[in-house]
């Protein structure tokens, strides 16, 4: 019979979890509307198109590809997803579009379905996860960051990771931390490792909050090693090229983690929505360069913080409680990084990534599931130690107040924001007056509560309290994010690409055109320009030495023959008054891609692959205008011999006669990182299995 009663919560829980989805973002799931602009239009949907056409077209893998950088590495960027087995799969299976889809609502119900189990393991009821559900999933911050598959995925997933770390806790039981393992594996392997870094944080400050009376301890070692072994046996195939392409690119010297900082009195976006606007204004630009308004939409909901505050102060403080608050100290340190100082340059992993403002992520778990609690029994009133929680509540203020009245610089900026602040608060402004309602009724309803005692009749309406409670958030949530979706999920039937660019593995040089990031990537033809921040700087200052600006992949200057000789390029395409393409063919004498004038007949010249013969009457240095990295390998008449590097290109030694030259991308950091994951394997399983002959596991459990 409890068999039954359980089955039929999930099925409520799904039917919860699946309604929610389709009120916010149901339009997804239509043909032709995706979440559109930025980079989901510019990076990630052509990278899903090219990894498809290079795999079912040309029979290859994309380690290496010539439609970006003159030839980039692209597997090594993480951010493709390309070395991802879930998503290389769906797209093969389903195509680049239906598959992300597919993918988007798979992983919501898996996150959404493990935020129920998590929180009916804590007793919090089906209403609990409704709100709580709602709050996560769906406050401004993840809807419009939608444009980001890879942090939308691994966020997604944060709830599962959490009741996972909840699971070994209690039982100690090494599948659940294999499953934790593939959960943070996916995010490493999706490529945004900031959001894995997050994550992780989540994770471990939930394992240090719910398991803080035996935290030092054999299990906690157990639980760090474990973790760090199973995640290196999963992405060190991954985590390696990157790594090599990270050295030499600019980000490894540009990135600074201070960029995307609040003024402190921003962190009042995440309570107050359309502070500079609607969703096509919304943009920081206007107050300062750093922002953008996908960066700056944090709001999760009036009703949220009101209901939070009222719940840290009303009720029993818990571990919940604990957790959420320590959550929301590190958005405040973190998302203020510029003026609070907590960190500098040199900080292990802070200083690798910017943006730090995205740990608000956090902040929404721990609010969602402290009111979850609260709404499951809003009646469990506690008024012991008032005073103490209101000043626990009150110290984020005075942090904040003291950072904003401490700032040495961008003056201006306060001034413009806090100028927009006296703008809202006006009949004037169509946000404010609901926002003023929702925030009036939400207090009112709260106070009602601390009444219910006193009114026994209001005791009989206990049940429509909790659902009015629910209702406030969904109406706060669905109003304030209604222009973010709509702005955010399009049709985009009437989007074509530019079929004249259509040239097949030859070098092009689009000047002028409108194309962006890697949509390069849709056209057969080999290109200069491209997206990634692990573009290698060398060949960015080679760009700009030779006359182009590589300005967001944009050719912007005239371009000249040389010039274009310069990189192989065999035709320019000009955009001409009446927005058509002019094409300027490119003549060698010889090959566009060596530089020598000899004699040869190419046999196949693919991304990655190219097989050329030569005829020369002596021997020679034959120097190519093919991109150098070390893990080309070059064979004459089938014999491997050595290259060396010839500024942005490579050369080799060559005999005379009459030679056939094989020319092959060998990813060698990807095998060297699969042979250190078999070896993390082999002694990971040898810990295991010196653990269970000596009994250890007991120990864990003790």
């Amino acid at each position: 019979m409890k068999f039954f009663k359980s089955l039929n919560k999930i099925y409520w829980a799904l039917t919860i979890s699946i309604a929610t989805y389709l009120i916010f973002v149901g339009k997804f799931l239509l043909p032709n509307y995706y979440f559109w602009g930025s980079d989901s239009t510019f990076f990630y949907y052509p990278s899903r198109f090219y990894l498809q056409e290079r795999i079912l077209e040309d029979k290859s893998f994309p380690f290496w590809t010539e439609r970006q950088f003159l030839g980039f590495p692209i597997y090594a960027d993480a951010e493709n997803g390309y070395l991802n087995p879930i998503n290389v799969l769906s797209i093969l299976i389903f195509g680049p579009d239906l598959s992300y889809k597919i993918l988007h609502f798979v992983f919501y119900l898996i996150g959404s379905l493990s935020f129920y189990l998590f929180l009916k393991r804590k007793q919090i009821n089906l209403l609990g996860f409704f709100v709580a559900n709602s709050i996560y999933y769906f406050s401004t911050y993840l809807l419009n960051h939608q444009i980001h598959f890879n942090i939308i995925l691994t966020f997604y997933l944060f709830p599962a990771g959490i009741l996972l770390t909840d699971l070994f806790i209690e039982k100690t039981k090494v599948r659940f931390l294999l499953l934790l393992s593939i959960i943070l594996s996916f995010g490493v392997l999706y490529g945004h490792l900031q959001s894995s870094l997050i994550f992780s944080f989540g994770v471990f400050l939930y394992y240090l909050v719910f398991n803080f009376k035996n935290f030092i301890s054999f299990k906690t070692l157990f639980f760090g090693i474990s973790m760090i072994f199973l995640i290196g046996i999963q992405t060190f195939h991954q985590i390696l090229p990157s790594y090599e392409v990270y050295k030499k690119s600019e980000r490894d010297q540009t990135i600074d983690l201070y960029k995307g900082s609040f003024v402190p009195i921003m962190t009042s976006f995440s309570f107050v929505p359309y502070v500079l606007g609607n969703s096509e204004n919304y943009l920081g630009l206007k107050i300062k360069q750093d922002f953008s308004y996908t960066e700056l939409y944090i709001y999760s909901g009036i009703s949220t913080f009101i209901i939070f505050c009222f719940t840290f102060i009303f009720t029993k403080t818990t571990k919940i409680s604990w957790y959420s608050y320590i959550l929301i100290w590190i958005f405040l340190v973190l998302s203020t990084l510029k003026y609070s100082q907590f960190f500098n340059q040199d900080t292990p992993l802070i200083s690798l990534f910017r943006y730090w403002e995205r740990i608000y992520i956090l902040s929404i778990f721990g609010i969602s599931f402290l009111i979850a609690k609260f709404v499951s029994n809003p009646f469990d009133l506690n008024f012991e130690g008032i005073k103490g929680k209101v000043l626990l509540l009150l110290l984020p203020t005075f942090f904040i107040t003291y950072l904003q009245l401490n700032i040495s610089s961008n003056i201006e900026i306060s001034k413009a924001i806090l100028n927009t602040y006296s703008q809202y608060v006006s009949l004037s402004n169509e946000y404010f007056l609901p926002f003023f309602i929702i925030c009036i009724l939400t207090i009112f309803l709260l106070i009602l509560l601390l009444t219910f005692d006193k009114f026994k009749i209001f005791l009989r309406f206990k049940y429509i309290f909790k659902i009015a409670l629910v209702l406030f958030i969904l109406i706060d949530l669905y109003y304030f994010s209604f222009d973010v979706v709509n702005y955010r999920l399009q049709d985009i039937s009437n989007y074509k690409i530019n079929d004249q660019i259509s040239n097949q593995d030859h070098r092009s040089l689009l000047v002028n055109h409108s194309l962006l990031g890697l949509e390069n990537l849709r056209y057969k033809t080999w290109n200069l320009f491209g997206y990634s921040q692990f573009q290698e700087l060398e060949y960015k200052e080679y760009l700009v030495k030779n006359g182009f600006l590589d300005t967001f992949g944009r050719a912007g200057l005239p371009i000249n023959e040389n010039q274009a000789k310069e990189f192989g390029v065999t035709q320019i395409f000009i955009n001409n008054e009446k927005g058509e393409n002019e094409v300027v063919k490119i003549n060698y004498e010889g090959s566009d891609l060596i530089k020598n004038k000899i004699e040869t007949k190419f046999l196949k010249r693919k991304s990655g692959h190219i097989i050329f013969s030569y005829n020369s009457a002596e021997d020679m240095l034959i120097k190519t205008r093919i991109k150098y990295s070390k893990n080309w390998e070059v064979k004459i008449n089938g014999q491997i011999v050595d290259f060396n590097k010839d500024g942005i290109f490579f050369e080799f030694k060559a005999p005379k006669g009459e030679n056939l030259v094989e020319i092959t991308y060998v990813p060698k950091d990807f095998y060297l990182g699969l042979k250190i994951s078999g070896i993390l394997l082999v002694i990971y399983s040898a810990f295991i299995i010196v653990l269970k002959k000596y009994n250890l596991f007991d120990k864990l459990r003790d």
